[in-house]
């Protein structure tokens, strides 16, 4: 079970959360443990791809769960429980979300013309205004954002914890949400007084004491060898930024760090590397070697100037063979989008352009990857990135039943003539009708399952008005900037 905190932290967190959101913390979802059941449900007639070559992918079969997991995947499986019926629908493993900043959530979009200097600004000045009771309403809004977009798992890197306080409200929002997240423990991005990293124990003994939660638990930081001694004591991941190959606005050249931690059998498959723009050539090799995994930020890394050389490496991941070891992710709804198939396009169109570049120079030009290569990253790779790829990633029985069901017989995407270019390059939010989550089923005909969703929005928005007040960051006027 989940271990409750303490009846003044609880007091506390329901009191000055009513005040501003209408008691949303109060009166929040259940946990999560209630909300399994052992039922059957079977899904009838899909284009399933399961991205798993020993169970392969099939033109039209079934897919059935039994509770939290899957249990069978063929054609015509006997249904002995609910049906919902793929016919017409691509049915795909849950898409991972290998990196993003979700208590940023009420500002989505607010700065979309920002380069990093901009975010940076933007993000500093929301920190100290920020209360738990934000931080709780942000983390919600975006997994619910994530599942309605087909996420079925998010990695949530909160550099916001200036308080204990902080990490509750924010682990208590992906809870809350159904979502499948890790919660990436991080110290507040603004130079300031926090708890980090010294409250990753407790962290862990209150809401992380057994393994069958949705939510996990790993640490976001720097390169740091005490930082890793402390997740590996904690038996935790760990991600970090590895903006690194060159020197950065905000950050030195990495590469020297990585290699001697290599060197010393610091680096791990437990360790995942954010952004890895300007990556040269010789250090990717070392990281795979070592099994760490990565998490690409395609659109973040082109739009937020002076994250290194503002192109994802894409190609220096797939000629050092990491695909199956690197994700894709959002990374800040404030300037970007926040789903996946927009990443999934443009990891897609930066790496079709620099190899059709080279060949339109009359270089030898590598061979341009499949959309089956993009979808990988999008499952496989952010599940592996994220430290659950025996749990979800893939379709396979006995794995987590994480699951998205798109619809193929939109005037957008049909007839279907490739299942996954239906997903990848003609996806869209608006298209996923069916999102499961541990057998749960989180979206169902294209709407959310929730009572409260127009209540946490509201809630967002009034969370958004008293922050803007505070800070100044935002006035209503710029709606139509």
């Amino acid at each position: 079970m989940i271990d409750r905190p303490s009846r003044g932290r609880r007091s506390f967190l329901r009191t000055s959360a009513a005040s501003l959101l209408g008691g949303a913390i109060a009166s929040a979802a259940p946990s999560q443990q209630a909300t399994r059941c052992s039922k059957h449900l079977l899904i009838r007639g899909g284009t399933v791809l399961t991205l798993d070559p020993a169970v392969g992918d099939f033109a039209t079969a079934d897919v059935l769960i039994e509770g939290t997991r899957i249990a069978e995947i063929k054609p015509n499986i006997r249904p002995s429980g609910d049906v919902i019926d793929a016919r017409g629908m691509v049915v795909i493993p849950g898409l991972v979300d290998a990196h993003r900043h979700s208590w940023q959530a009420m500002f989505r979009r607010a700065i979309a013309n920002a380069d990093f200097q901009a975010y940076s600004d933007f993000a500093n000045a929301l920190i100290p205004a920020m209360r738990p009771e934000d931080v709780y309403v942000a983390h919600l809004l975006s997994d619910l954002g994530a599942v309605h977009a087909g996420i079925t798992c998010v990695l949530d890197y909160s550099h916001v914890t200036k308080t204990t306080e902080m990490a509750d409200a924010a682990v208590r929002g992906h809870l809350d949400s159904g979502l499948r997240a890790v919660y990436a423990y991080a110290a507040p991005r603004l130079a300031m007084p926090s708890p980090f990293p010294g409250d990753l124990l407790r962290i862990q003994r209150q809401f992380f004491s057994t393994a069958d939660h949705l939510v996990t638990l790993r640490i976001g930081g720097a390169l740091d060898t005490a930082m890793f001694a402390l997740a590996r004591q904690a038996g935790v991941g760990i991600h970090c930024d590895g903006v690194y190959g060159m020197k950065t606005a905000f950050r030195p050249d990495a590469t020297p760090t990585l290699v001697e931690m290599a060197n010393a059998g610091a680096l791990g498959p437990d360790v995942t590397l954010i952004h890895a723009t300007g990556a040269n050539e010789d250090l990717l090799p070392v990281l795979a070697r070592h099994r760490v995994s990565l998490a690409l930020a395609p659109t973040s890394d082109a739009t937020l100037r002076g994250l290194g050389d503002s192109v994802t490496p894409i190609q220096r991941v797939i000629d050092a063979g990491m695909i199956d070891r690197t994700g894709l992710s959002t990374d800040v709804e404030t300037s970007l989008s926040g789903d996946l198939f927009t990443q999934m396009r443009a990891v897609f169109m930066v790496q079709r352009l620099f190899a059709n570049k080279r060949w339109s120079e009359g270089g030898t030009a590598p061979a341009t990857m499949s959309v089956r290569d993009v979808l990988r990253m999008a499952t496989v790779g952010g599940a592996t990135a994220n430290g659950l790829i025996d749990k979800v990633g893939t379709l396979t029985p006995g794995k987590e039943a994480d699951i998205v069901l798109l619809r193929a017989d939109d005037f957008s995407v049909g007839p279907l003539n490739n299942a996954a270019a239906a997903v990848v390059i003609a996806g869209s939010p608006d298209l996923v009708d069916t999102v499961i989550v541990g057998g749960q089923i989180r979206k169902q005909r294209g709407r959310l399952v929730r009572r409260d969703a127009a209540r946490i929005l509201a809630d967002a928005e009034r969370s958004r008005d008293f922050l803007a007040r505070v800070t100044g960051i935002w006035r209503r006027d710029d709606v139509i900037a």
